[in-house]
This record gives structure tokens, C-alpha cells and sequence, in this order.
């Protein structure tokens, strides 16, 4: 694990459709104390507005703004790789579209990586219309539940097993090596990538560290992709896609023990959002809608049967394809 003494930064950040909302993105980021080296920005190239706003500020930097396309039906993982793919600094930082920074973001992260043994690093997504707080953020329970929660956080800065990807920033060649996991589902919006980028430096022995003193404002803006979910109307699809995603990133993290324990808790209990059995009274009385309730657990249920079953079959390949090579 080398230490970086002088390191460079590319920030990398996927858009969609929101022009307004990228252009004060871009805008913030280019104020930086510590400058980028690069600011790339993935696109689909159906998205004219974006592209008009990033060839502004690609003109205001001196080229160091510049788009990353995929094609019309591309998601967002996809942007996500096409960005990163373009990256040629020591570090990667990650966010959105619709983040705006303050002007040490870059500078306060940087030095954190003169610990060898940091892999990431992270901090809090300031949601002016989700207030509250949270002192247990980031955490993979030992039988598999995340706790999320980055948007809420307080206290001291800690090691944590999860990284929001709004506002974070991994070591470089290490990133370009794991990549955007192209596994995940999503027609757009594709929920949980952060989890298969967090847990693969984990297993390559890295701490991941967040401060919550290290805070952006997060303006939530609205999808244009038909994922609705965490913007007051549900997607069944999308959180179809969301809980396989989750479930199918965590299976292949966890021991041998640990997954059956979290099959056996997803299915059983599970959490308001994604419930199981035991949750429907509890979702019923929230959601006050027998036909709401209903379609929440059969996408809950659809997103982790149809992730045990990929997982199951990459594991028959994986059996296969060693048994053959020997």
C-alpha cells in the first residue's frame, strides 16, 4: 500500500437530465481550494441539455470539464465506467450531479490518504428537506443489514464499511482496477453500487473512513428514469432492482455463515423498506394500503429471489469452470 505524497484528484460524477442542477454542481467544483486535475462528467448521449452546460464549463476551465458518453440507454453504472474510464489521477473522488461543495471538499479529503491503510474516504450528504440525526451510519451488521443513514450522521469521524457515493473519494488505480460493478440492475438510476466498490477494497485490505464534519449539500433532485423510489412515489421495478442489487452484493461479501443468517433475516424479517414476512403489519400501518403493502414485499421478495438464484448460478460456474481447469 503506497503512501501519496502529491497527490493528483479526478472527480467523477454521472448525470442525467438535470442541467440546472449540474450546472451548479460543476460550478462549486471548480472553485476548489485544492483543484481537480479532471472533472468528469458520464452522460447519455441523448442528453443535450446536459452536454450544452458541460461544454460551457468545459470552456471556462480550459478543458478540464469534460463528458464521458454512453449510449441513449446506458444507466448510470455504465456513465459511472465510461467516466472512470478517463481518470488518470492518484485519486478518484465521486459524487453527483446534484451536489454542491464547499470550497475545501477536495483539500480536506486529500491528506487523509497519507494513511496507507485507507482505501476511502468519505463524509456527509446534507439533505435540507430530510433532517435528523444518526450516530450508527455506514455499518454492515454481522448477519448482513445495512445501515445507511450517511445523510444523518454526527459525532467522530470512524472506520465504516459502507461509503455514500455522493460524497467520497477512493485511490485511484485501485478504483480503475475494481470498476463499477456492470452486474447491478437498473434502467437508469442504479441503486447500491457504492456497496460493491466499498466491500471489494475491504477484501482488498483497506479501511474505509468517514467524517462527519466533512459535509455537502445534497439537493436530491429529481430521476428521469422512472425510478421515483426515495422521491415519495414507489417504483416497483426499480426497488426490485434496488433489493437485488443489495442482496446480491452482500451474499457474495459475506462468510459462509453470515449468508445464510442474512437470507434467513431478508426473508423473515427484513426492514420497513424492504420487508419480509414479519414486516407486513408494520408496513400495512405505515402505508395504510393493503395494495401498496402487498406490491412493496412481492418487489422485495422478486429483488432477492431472482439475486440468490444469479448468485447460485455463478457459483455452479464458478464450481465448473475450476473442476475443468484442473
Amino acid at each position: 500500500m503506497q503512501v501519496i505524497d502529491r497527490p493528483t484528484v479526478s472527480v467523477v460524477l454521472p448525470t442525467y437530465c438535470r442541467p440546472d442542477l449540474l450546472r451548479l454542481c460543476l460550478s462549486s467544483l471548480l472553485k476548489q481550494t485544492f483543484p481537480a486535475s479532471q472533472i468528469i462528467v458520464g452522460r447519455r448521449e441523448n442528453d443535450v441539455d446536459s452536454a450544452i452546460v458541460i461544454a460551457e464549463y468545459a470552456s471556462q476551465s480550459g478543458g478540464k470539464v469534460r463528458d464521458a458518453i454512453v449510449g441513449p440507454h446506458e444507466n448510470l453504472v455504465c456513465s459511472l465506467n465510461a467516466a472512470l474510464a478517463l481518470t488518470t489521477s492518484q485519486l478518484v473522488a465521486l459524487t453527483d450531479d446534484d451536489a454542491e461543495f464547499p470550497s475545501d471538499w477536495l483539500e480536506r479529503m486529500v491528506p487523509v490518504f497519507e494513511d496507507a491503510t485507507i482505501g476511502g474516504f468519505g463524509g456527509k450528504d446534507l439533505q435540507l428537506l430530510n433532517p435528523g440525526k444518526a450516530e450508527i451510519v455506514g455499518k454492515l451488521q454481522w448477519f448482513g443489514r445495512i445501515i445507511g443513514n450517511h445523510h444523518l450522521v454526527i459525532g467522530h469521524i470512524r472506520d465504516v464499511e459502507v461509503l455514500k457515493g455522493v460524497n467520497c473519494c477512493f485511490r485511484g488505480d485501485e478504483l480503475r482496477s475494481i470498476g463499477f460493478d456492470r452486474r447491478l440492475r437498473g434502467a437508469g438510476n442504479v441503486s447500491n453500487w457504492e456497496l460493491g466498490v466499498c466491500f471489494a477494497f475491504a477484501r482488498r485490505g483497506y479501511r474505509l473512513v468517514l467524517d462527519p464534519s466533512l459535509e455537502i449539500i445534497h439537493h436530491t433532485g429529481p430521476r428521469h428514469d422512472g425510478d421515483t423510489n426515495n422521491r415519495g412515489i414507489f417504483q416497483g421495478p426499480a426497488h426490485s432492482d434496488s433489493v437485488y442489487n443489495e442482496t446480491l452484493l452482500i451474499i457474495e461479501h459475506l462468510s459462509k455463515l453470515r449468508k445464510l443468517a442474512f437470507i434467513t433475516w431478508s426473508f423473515l424479517v427484513g426492514t420497513a423498506s424492504a420487508p419480509g414476512i414479519v414486516q407486513i403489519p408494520r408496513v400495512l400501518m405505515k402505508e395504510r394500503d393493503i395494495q401498496s403493502s402487498w406490491k412493496r414485499y412481492f418487489f422485495t421478495t422478486e429483488g432477492r429471489i431472482d439475486a440468490i438464484r444469479a448468485y447460485s448460478l455463478m457459483c455452479i460456474a464458478d464450481f465448473f469452470g475450476s473442476s475443468t481447469s484442473k
